[in-house]
């Protein structure tokens, strides 16, 4: 992916979905050459309740869309538990 395609919009799209996520749910936004992709964890999603579960699946779908209607090749990666940080 050519550095064109992660622009300060794209950025935006993604920060902003944080505010219609419940508190304390981690993602990481990674950029691969050819794509980019939102990395959630599943220990930390199975933190959460019912409600909230669809609410955070609802916005993911939601903000997935809207980056590949601006042409940006967006995925959706699970990995088993949230890494610690340092």
């Amino acid at each position: 992916m050519s550095e064109g395609l992660y622009t300060d919009e794209i950025r935006r799209v993604l920060f902003d979905m944080r505010d219609s996520l419940p508190k304390g749910l981690v993602l990481d936004f990674i950029k691969y050459p050819n794509h980019l992709s939102i990395r959630v964890y599943r220990d930390n999603f199975d933190a959460f309740d019912g409600v909230d579960r669809v609410q955070i699946s609802s916005v993911l779908a939601k903000t997935m869309d809207n980056l590949r209607k601006t042409g940006v090749p967006i995925y959706l990666e699970a990995e088993k538990n949230v890494p610690r940080r340092q």
